[in-house]
Parts: C-alpha cells; structure tokens; sequence
C-alpha cells in the first residue's frame, strides 16, 4: 500500500506537470464553452453566433455574418471580438504563440474590396501594429504598414495561421514568423510590434472578426481554434482540416472549395501561394480608430487565479504536514 508520504510526493508531480502544462497554453478562445464568454464582446455581437457545424476542432466554432450597416467605432461596418488588455509592463518584450483557424462561407464569401479579419492595435491610440487582411480570396500579412506575405485563401474549408511574435517597440528586438497551413511562409523577420511615442509604450489589443468599409453584401466568416502561448508545440494541430470544411450538410458536394464564379479554386496550401499576385486592395488600412467601448485589448498573462506553483506549494505544506503527524 501507498505510503501517505510517496502519494503526496507523486501528487506533488503531478500538480507540477499539470501547472506547466496550463501554463503554455495561455488564452483559449476555441467556442468549446457553447458561448462567447472566453471572450469581450465588442461591435455588432448580435451577428455572432456558436455553432457545432463547420468546426475546425472539438464541438464549436464563431459564426460572424456582417450585414450593410453594421457600422460601429470610426464609422466603418464592424462585427467583432476581443481579448482582454494587458499591462505594456507585462505585454513588452513577451514572445508568443498565436493560433487561429479561419473559413469564410462559401455561400456568403468575403467580396472584392479590403476586410480585416483580425488586427492588433495600440491601446488608447488606435495605432495599428499587425493585420490579416482580405480582399475576395486574396490574402495578406501585414505589420506597421508593410506587407510581409501574400496568397489565396480560397472559401469553403478551414485555413490554418500561426503567428511568433516578440512585442517591442525597437525593431533591434521584436520580431514576427507566420506559417500559413502548415508551411512558414514568413521567415523571423526584425520589425517594430508596438508602439511608442514621447510619453510612453503601448500594449497592443487584439480584435477578430470581419471590418471592412461602405459594403452592400452579407458576408460569413468562421473561427476557431484562437489560442495563445508560450511554445510553437502548443498551438500546433495534427487534425487536418476537412475537404469540404465541414459544411457538407450545408453545401452541395462538390461545390466547396470552389471560387463564387464555379471554378476549381486552389486548395491554398501550395508554396506557390506565398507572395502569390493578389489586388492591391490588400495593401490598404482601415481605419479602425474611433471610441471605444470598454477597455478590451490583446491578453497577455503567465497563468490563471491559482497558479501552478500555488498548487506545488500547497501539496508541499500537506507533505510537511503529514510529516509531523506521523512523528
């Protein structure tokens, strides 16, 4: 029989590698609650839904529809989400792991014309830092007004981003990666990721979503699998995405993956697809700026109300302790 001293000693393992563990893996915005709450909600949140079908992983995924008018801050239509707001304390010179998987409908697909689907912005001064953004099924990655990556995002499946970031207003330090489906089609590239003026650094929020400018069309976007950490492994998945994106029971067979015109659309996953031709539109900014409610922003943090070493500690005082009862 077990010991009362070796059971604590194993649970004092345990604990350890479990805190480590969630310690990686440090926002989780996935859906797989059934609602919104891993999230802030920010303009227009009527027009997101959860839903169990397409899903990237797991049960769920965020449904954002953006409709003519769905206007919001700066006066432009806006349907989105947001992280909670870091400290620059904490937020500078962290480097992290972003994960997200995106699938645009290939029923209510994104039009020609610039989209952001998922931007990170100075807190408090509106000063965008880092954007996906869209036009029709082009794609691009840009950061403080420079376009580092260009392709096709084809509708009707689930394309996979992952973004290595060092957040530092001094280009000598910060840095960004991107991989796109599986491949890294951005290489460590040293570049400013925050923003500084006489006074001070700001942290950088985080919004995902679908703003875009004066539009006449209903467009739909999907999310899942939103993730951040502190290791590459951590947001990296093995699952590879469906065929038809998971919409077969909404999309006749055949007809996902296919460009609005009926023709085959890539698959979006070739390396001919970096800095592949796209429209200029892509290389345009929103203006994003405006008032904005409450004081959401890009989340930053190293562990949850109980951290993994409060546990550690607290399974090594009930060690101690059960070493005095038995003297």
């Amino acid at each position: 029989m077990m010991s009362i001293r070796s059971w604590l000693g194993a649970a004092v393992v345990l604990v350890a590698m479990a805190s480590v563990s969630e310690a990686a893996v440090f926002f989780r915005g996935d859906f797989e609650t059934g609602k919104l709450d891993q999230w802030r909600l920010r303009n227009n949140v009527h027009r997101i839904s959860v839903v169990t079908s397409p899903v990237r992983e797991g049960k769920y995924a965020g449904r954002f529809e953006i409709r003519p008018g769905d206007t919001g801050p700066a006066g432009i239509e806006r349907v989105e989400l947001n992280y909670s707001q870091p400290s620059a304390a904490t937020f500078e010179n962290a480097e992290v792991y972003y994960a997200w998987s995106v699938m645009v409908d290939p029923n209510q697909p994104i039009t020609r014309g610039l989209h952001q689907i998922m931007f990170w912005e100075a807190f408090g001064v509106s000063r965008q830092m880092i954007a996906l953004n869209l036009s029709d099924e082009n794609v691009s990655f840009r950061v403080v007004g420079r376009t580092l990556w260009m392709g096709k995002m084809p509708p009707g499946r689930w394309h996979d981003f992952v973004m290595h970031v060092k957040w530092s207003p001094d280009p000598a330090i910060s840095f960004v990666e991107f991989w796109y489906d599986g491949q890294q089609v951005v290489p460590k590239t040293m570049i400013q990721t925050m923003f500084k003026d006489a006074t001070k650094t700001y942290a950088n929020y985080c919004d995902i979503g679908v703003v875009r400018g004066d539009n006449t069309a209903t467009e739909v976007v999907y999310f899942d699998r939103v993730l951040a950490a502190t290791t590459l492994a951590d947001v990296l998945t093995d699952a590879p995405p469906a065929r038809d994106g998971g919409l077969a029971d909404v999309v006749p067979a055949g007809d996902a993956g296919r460009t609005r015109d009926g023709s085959a659309a890539s698959d979006g996953s070739d390396a001919a697809n970096a800095m592949a031709p796209v429209d200029p539109d892509l290389d345009g900014e929103l203006d994003t700026g405006g008032t904005r409610r409450g004081s959401g922003g890009c989340i930053y943090a190293a562990g949850g109300p109980t951290s993994g070493a409060a546990l550690v500690l607290a399974a090594m005082f009930t060690l101690r302790l059960a070493r005095r009862r038995r003297r």
